[in-house]
């Protein structure tokens, strides 16, 4: 007698070589292989898919009970003897209730795998997007670094310029200070405008996940309640792997807007700066090109190069020190229990 099939064997055993033995002649379970080969793979695919940590208990039952009709009619076939009296009957008796148990099978179970798969490839996509934000985080970052030290080597160069200014007679720095911050003011112009609209970018993209989330909860609350497709409670989405995904992908868009929203106002700072600094400069090469008192010129050039250099109260500054709205939440929550 064939020795008996257990449940563990399921995902590497050759269903031919059971439903189609030599020795069964004429009585081969040809029509058997093809609904038993799908009910391997259908209880193969629900393991793959983890149904014992996704499924809720009487769904569970269910599978198990259908895993356990098929191991059991593959013992049936496997323990096939043609020696009994009625092994026609009985041979053709099995293949009927094997179709039977295929199509119920297919049945009680066609809700909970669409589920499963959908769950599956959703983590799938969530894990690929987390993984593209994060490489967009870091070039975020490379970028922030590269604008940073761009910004000390200005800092440097106007220091440069001031000293020069400061002495000579002043027409000639005057000119070339009024196109090199013409020149700043319309590259920080530019640069502003770039991070303004990625952080309009960062922000819409983060409100559509939210209201997107917020949709999907309501439709499912409705649905679950009034018993209509799909049949799934928010909870069975709403979960403990999906919050950690969310808060992930929460955490990196409300860096990037953050992000974008310091450059933004980083640059736009510059800009108002440059362009006020090149307005001086033409109005002193103005007054300076003039035949006028030496002394007064030596006060322009004074009042020119101070009202330059002077720090300027014009609505940026307090700017950088804003954060994000995870940030937020986080720093109010420790707050609160300090």
């Amino acid at each position: 007698m064939a020795g008996q099939i257990n449940p563990e064997e399921i995902r590497t055993l050759d269903i031919k070589t059971v439903a189609l033995k030599d020795d069964y002649g004429a009585l081969k379970f040809t029509k058997s292989l093809n609904y038993l080969e799908m009910l391997q793979s259908l209880f193969v695919e629900f393991d793959d898919l983890q149904y014992k940590e996704n499924l809720s208990g009487p769904e569970i039952t269910i599978i198990n009970n259908l895993r356990h009709k098929f191991v059991t009619y593959l013992n049936r076939v496997n323990s096939f003897d043609l020696r009994q009296s009625n092994s026609g009957p009985e041979h053709d008796q099995i293949e009927n209730e094997i179709q039977r148990l295929y199509e119920v099978a297919m049945q009680d179970t066609k809700i909970n795998l669409v589920y499963l798969r959908q769950q599956a490839a959703r983590k799938s996509a969530d894990l690929q997007e987390l993984e593209k934000q994060q490489k967009a985080a870091i070039q975020a970052e490379k970028e922030y670094k590269d604008l940073s030290s761009k910004m000390r080597e200005e800092l440097k160069a106007l220091q440069t310029q001031k000293s020069k200014i400061e002495s000579t007679k002043g027409e000639v720095a005057a000119i070339t200070f009024g196109k090199h911050f013409e020149s700043q003011y319309k590259e920080n112009d530019s640069e502003s405008k770039k991070w303004l609209k990625g952080r309009t970018i960062a922000f819409w993209v983060l409100l559509g996940l939210i209201l997107a989330n917020l949709t999907m909860y309501i439709v499912l609350f409705i649905t679950n309640k009034v018993n209509q497709w799909p049949h799934l409670s928010p909870r069975e989405i709403f979960n403990i792997e999906y919050a950690f995904i969310w808060g992930a992908l929460l955490t990196i868009l409300s860096y990037g807007l953050a992000f974008s929203t310091r450059n933004f106002v980083i640059n736009s700072n510059l800009s108002v700066i440059n362009k006020h600094r090149k307005n001086v400069s033409e109005t002193l090469e103005n007054f300076l090109s003039k035949d006028i008192d030496p002394e007064v010129k030596t006060q322009i050039i004074k009042q020119g190069t101070e009202a330059m250099f002077k720090h300027l109260p014009i609505g940026y500054i307090d700017k950088f020190r804003e954060i994000g709205p995870v940030q937020e939440i986080i720093t109010t929550i420790g707050q609160r229990k300090d």
